[in-house]
């Protein structure tokens, strides 16, 4: 009986923490909930308006976080699609406005319609007003011509900060040119993009800090460096701050301006970062000795582990 007893009061004590953390969360206001919901996976921020009329207000009001990659599973090494009614009805639900929409359109279901069409349909959805960040993949293809860049795009130019645009075409010239004059961060992957047009999205991007190119056709690699050329000083400075140790050191043969910059940059002295554990050799005591004599400073971070270093 004593140990019956005991395990009831357990039980008990357990329902009360639990009631009373219950009601601490909703003690707090709807702007920190909706925080916390933006910040959930997306199916389980969406699952939290079946707990009350109050989250149901809260997830349709807070910016949609929507990352479709998350939500794509893989079971016994094949690919769990989601289906697009299923996303079409979380845009349809919510009120807006969205914070960052992920997709990689080859893991959805898509009944066979056109993923060129669906993407575009998502992204004029109110649910995605003032959109941050935008992140899609159409797909690869080996085959021409890839879908074009969806015109929808254009309306997130005063709100847009993150952009990825992968596997798809862009218009030719000047005429179908983004501007985007708050976006800090671009990628561009598997993408077919013209010169002229390249030189017209950069020219539309004056924030731009972060500009990842791969794998894309229609331009050449003397645009790009022209255009590294291009940029101040400064940027080019917080470029070579971010290489590893040797390869920020060796910008210096590129021309008198490199060495300069190099010379003036803060400097990431990393070791461990040339070490054998990366498979690039080790770096020697007097290369160390030479990247702190040829240096102006300022220092920005230092790292030596002395069993890595070849004396």
């Amino acid at each position: 009986m004593e140990t019956v007893a005991r395990s009831k009061q357990r039980r008990s004590l357990e329902d009360e923490e639990e009631e009373e953390l219950t009601d601490r969360i909703s003690r707090l206001p709807d702007a920190v909930l909706g925080d916390i919901v933006t910040l959930l996976p997306t199916r389980d921020g969406a699952r939290t308006q079946e707990l009350s009329s109050r989250w149901r207000h809260i997830w349709r009001s807070a910016p949609l976080n929507l990352d479709l990659v998350r939500l794509t599973s893989f079971k016994y090494s094949r690919c769990v699609r989601v289906s697009a009614s299923e996303i079409t009805w979380m845009l349809s639900a919510h009120r807006g406005p969205g914070r960052r929409f992920c997709t990689e359109l080859q893991h959805l279901e898509l009944h066979d319609r056109c993923p060129a069409a669906v993407l575009d349909g998502w992204l004029r959805s109110p649910a995605l007003d003032n959109l941050e960040e935008l992140e899609f993949h159409y797909g690869f293809s080996s085959l021409p011509p890839r879908p074009q860049l969806p015109a929808s795009v254009q309306r997130f130019s005063s709100t847009l900060r993150v952009a990825k645009f992968a596997g798809c075409s862009f218009p030719v010239g000047n005429a179908g040119a983004l501007h985007l004059p708050v976006l800090k961060q671009l990628s561009l992957m598997d993408a077919t993009i013209s010169e002229s047009s390249l030189q017209a999205l950069l020219g539309g991007c004056p924030a731009l800090q972060s500009l990842l190119l791969s794998d894309n056709s229609g331009y050449s690699r003397e645009l790009v460096d022209d255009f590294i050329s291009g940029l101040p000083d400064a940027i080019l400075g917080d470029i070579v701050t971010l290489l590893p140790t040797r390869d920020g050191t060796r910008t210096q043969v590129l021309s008198s301006r490199w060495h300069h910059v190099w010379r003036s940059a803060p400097l990431n002295l990393d070791s461990n970062a040339d070490s054998p554990r990366t498979i690039r050799g080790n770096i020697r005591d007097s290369e160390i000795s030479r990247a702190l004599s040829a240096h102006q400073g300022p220092g920005r971070r230092f790292l030596h582990e002395f069993p890595y270093i070849d004396t």
